[in-house]
């Protein structure tokens, strides 16, 4: 591959991946999901434990600082006859723990976003987890709850409020305070939205056209679809983007240069 080619690939992969708030230091490693998806299919071939190919990666770490702790750990509940495993900012899995031919163990979701409540960071949402026969892919919204001090980190419940679709309440002292969203809002930022407030204050917008626009808002903050992210709202990803477009001009003037030798 010519070294042009090279960077015009490069080119559109920083366009493709670049967040609108976090910095490549932001991200976090994968957690290998360690058991085989079985669909609930026949598995007398297969090996009873393997690494699992996920059908989507997680995306990057974002929010809070003090949470990034939680992205080095796993919490395991269990109800009736299935094993639920929460890994933060990665995935969560579904293990059945009977003896039946068909028992299931797969992936509920992969980590996708944030989900902001009266601007706070309410729940994680994980999103493309294993095919569910008429349902679409599994899902998962993980509400955050705050918890006494002396209390560790724990799963309190498991919820399938919908066919494959699950609720997990998780409980930590770190979820009582340090949870807004206001100190990853910039000045413009801060800006806009004190406009979406004004505006509802005076009468322009209805409750339901003011909680539409805030959730537009943050859609575009904290994006929980790759068509949602925005490239040209980070000052940071700017100043990358035009290292690359002066290095791809230097590098097509060599090219000429060479051609007219």
């Amino acid at each position: 591959m010519s070294s042009l080619k090279y960077l015009n690939l490069l080119l559109i992969i920083f366009l493709h991946y670049c967040d609108v708030t976090t910095a490549a230091d932001d991200f976090i490693s994968m957690k290998i999901v360690n058991e085989i998806s079985t669909n609930g299919a026949w598995q007398q071939n297969q090996p009873s434990m393997t690494n699992q190919q996920l059908t989507s990666q997680p995306r990057h770490f974002i929010g809070p600082a003090h949470l990034r702790q939680l992205a080095d750990e796993c919490f395991e509940y269990v109800q009736s006859d299935y094993r639920y495993r929460l890994c933060p900012f990665h995935n969560v899995t579904q293990h059945e723990v009977t003896s039946r031919w068909n028992a299931y163990h797969g992936v509920l979701g992969v980590w996708e976003g944030w989900k902001i409540v009266e601007d706070r960071f309410a729940s994680l949402h994980f999103h493309k987890g294993d095919t569910c026969a008429g349902n679409g892919e599994r899902q998962v919204e993980v509400m955050l709850e705050c918890g006494d001090d002396d209390v560790i980190t724990h799963v309190t419940s498991v919820d399938e409020w919908e066919e494959c679709k699950y609720l997990i309440k998780l409980k930590s002292h770190m979820f009582c305070a340090r949870m807004g969203t206001y100190n990853f809002l910039n000045e413009t930022m801060r800006s806009g939205k004190m406009e979406i407030e004004q505006d509802f204050v005076d009468g322009f917008l209805t409750s339901r056209g003011y909680e539409d626009k805030i959730a537009r808002f943050y859609s575009r903050l904290f994006p929980t679809t790759e068509e949602e992210k925005k490239f040209d709202a980070v000052d940071v990803c700017n100043e990358e983007y035009s290292k690359l477009l002066h290095k791809i001009a230097k590098l097509k003037k060599e090219l000429e240069e060479i051609k007219n030798k």
